[in-house]
């Protein structure tokens, strides 16, 4: 990345030489098991070139998780990805969740090659997701933090699995700035950021929300979602 971080990356191709376009797909979540099952293989073994990249401070990342500013990482990925030699042509981005907020940072900005992008149930406005309807998302919000701090721990999968029960006997917590600790053990950075960052133009929110920028995207775009 520009400022020295290294992000780490699987690449996934069909077994010939020549070069090919590039599905992107940027994670927070690691690039083995359920993440590379859903998002990277199937694309692979259909003949296209996937890099599975994990995002700052996530599975051998360097840098520190910064939820959702994920825009300057992602445009630095698809310039690194042009210049290798075994990318020609045109680009995309795929992915759902959080994967797909990977997308909506960096669409309007990536340039005429980026030919697709593929986002499923997903939002280009992550402070809405916060705060819906202005009230604090206490269950996502802490569930997600715990996810991602259990991810990387041995028995992690398993730790995420049964974890929604203390998640649960955590929502109680009075005042709400204990919670993460409560849950587990320590401060949250980014949890503390959401408990404090409630208002909608607040600072903190403008590298992170994409909604000005969508109208903006000329690639393709595939969306879905549910009600």
């Amino acid at each position: 990345m520009p400022d020295g971080v290294t992000l780490l990356a699987d690449l996934y191709r069909p077994r010939r030489p020549e070069p090919m376009p590039t599905v992107l797909v940027r994670t927070p979540y690691g690039r083995k098991g359920p993440v590379a099952l859903v998002s990277s293989w199937p694309l692979a073994q259909r003949g296209l070139q996937v890099l599975l990249q994990s995002c700052r401070g996530t599975f051998g990342s360097g840098g520190t998780l910064d939820p959702f500013r994920e825009r300057d990482d992602g445009l630095a990925t698809l310039d690194w990805i042009r210049d290798q030699p075994w990318h020609a042509g045109r680009l995309a981005t795929a992915g759902a969740s959080y994967l797909g907020i990977t997308q909506w940072a960096l669409a309007a900005d990536a340039g005429p090659d980026l030919a697709a992008v593929a986002a499923a149930v997903t939002s280009s406005d992550p402070r809405s997701r916060t705060y819906p309807g202005d009230a604090f998302a206490l269950e996502l919000t802490l569930g997600w933090a715990h996810i991602v701090s259990v991810q990387e721990e041995p028995l992690g999968a398993v730790r995420q699995l049964v974890g929604h029960r203390r998640v649960v006997r955590t929502l109680d917590t009075w005042p709400l700035r204990d919670a993460d600790r409560r849950l587990l053990g320590e401060t949250v950075p980014f949890f503390q950021e959401w408990l404090t960052r409630s208002a909608p133009g607040d600072p903190y929110w403008t590298p992170r929300v994409f909604s000005a920028d969508v109208a903006r995207v000329e690639a393709a775009v595939d969306l879905v979602a549910g009600w």
